[in-house]
């Protein structure tokens, strides 16, 4: 079974990948670069918008789903048994599963699920594959980690345009193993989550963003911290940059209310130059510095949150268990 206070570190996966070494990076991070970057999320990112020295960049309608699937995963709370759900204006999210000596296989069906939007229906389509690993015991299962990926891409369409989400070897390592789900972990017994690649390509433009090499540790329970010990940002055949978070200042986030709540992270550009990204004072808002100061330009990412909460409880109603 799908604990649900693992839920979101096992499916948001999405997010991080594999550890590959840490690599030199290749862009240089100066004003008109970040610029052009915030420019891009405010395009690209859903419920995220540009502030302060550039113009508001309203949200490009086909990706507006990606973190309606990335967000909307319920922190907690009992798991509900059924076989899937249907959209708040059409299609539906099926789930197929099987267990076997400790191991449950899991393959999610979105045919066609649709969200209702102020901005238009989302509708997302594709395949996702889940297996919990699990050694029996005279209690159960011990469950020790937790494997994630696409089956091919994850289509989100939105007033016609599409974004395809791509992910391959996810993983999640929980650091208490214990019957029919793992313990909170903590400082000395951390979940450590990993992915060997994830993918966003836009039809608007044919661009593809990668998050590659990434590695992080998470404790705690609803309001997890996480650290990120390396990774790479980039768009594919361009420069890249390396990030972390920065060390004593973690990311502290609240998993049911899904807001960062403080944290530091640390993108490292070519020829020593940075950017630190966080929280700003108003929840949803994110602030960053350059170079040791602080940037023109933020990011408000606090809209969006109605097609949020019906991917939950579609997500909710489709999760099975034995």
């Amino acid at each position: 079974m799908i604990h649900p206070s693992t839920r979101p570190v096992a499916l948001l996966v999405v997010l991080i990948t594999a550890c590959k070494g840490d690599p030199k990076p290749t862009l240089v991070l100066d004003a008109a670069t970040v610029s052009d970057r915030l420019e891009s999320v405010g395009q690209d990112v859903p419920g995220c918008d540009v502030t302060g020295g550039a113009s508001l960049s309203r949200v490009a309608p086909a990706v507006r789903g990606l973190r309606t699937l990335m967000r909307a995963l319920p922190a907690g709370g009992p798991l509900m048994a059924g076989s899937g759900s249907t959209g708040a204006c059409g299609g539906d999210l099926t789930v197929e599963f099987s267990h076997e000596s400790g191991v449950t296989d899991y393959t999610l069906h979105f045919n066609d699920l649709c969200l209702t939007s102020a901005d238009g229906n989302i509708t997302v389509s594709g395949d996702v594959t889940g297996r919990e690993i699990g050694t029996p015991s005279d209690a159960g299962p011990v469950i020790e980690a937790m494997e994630v990926a696409t089956v091919g891409a994850v289509t989100i369409t939105q007033n016609g345009q599409t974004t395809d989400i791509v992910v391959t070897g996810g993983r999640a390592e929980y650091g208490k193993p214990e019957a029919w789900a793992p313990g909170e972990p903590d400082a000395a017994h951390p979940d450590v989550v990993t992915l060997d690649n994830a993918t966003a390509s836009y039809s608007s433009d044919g661009r593809t963003e990668y998050v590659t090499g990434l590695r992080y540790e998470r404790t705690g329970g609803d309001v997890a911290t996480v650290t990120v010990t390396q990774g790479q940002l980039g768009r594919t055949d361009e420069a890249f940059v390396t990030m972390a978070t920065v060390e004593g200042d973690p990311i502290v986030v609240d998993l049911v209310a899904m807001q960062v709540q403080s944290g530091t992270v640390r993108l490292a550009g070519a020829d020593d130059t940075e950017l630190l990204v966080r929280p700003g004072e108003t929840a949803g808002t994110l602030e960053f510095d350059l170079d040791g100061a602080p940037f023109a330009s933020g990011l408000d990412c606090s809209t969006g949150r109605q097609p949020l909460v019906q991917a939950g409880v579609a997500l909710i109603v489709a999760l099975p268990i034995y």
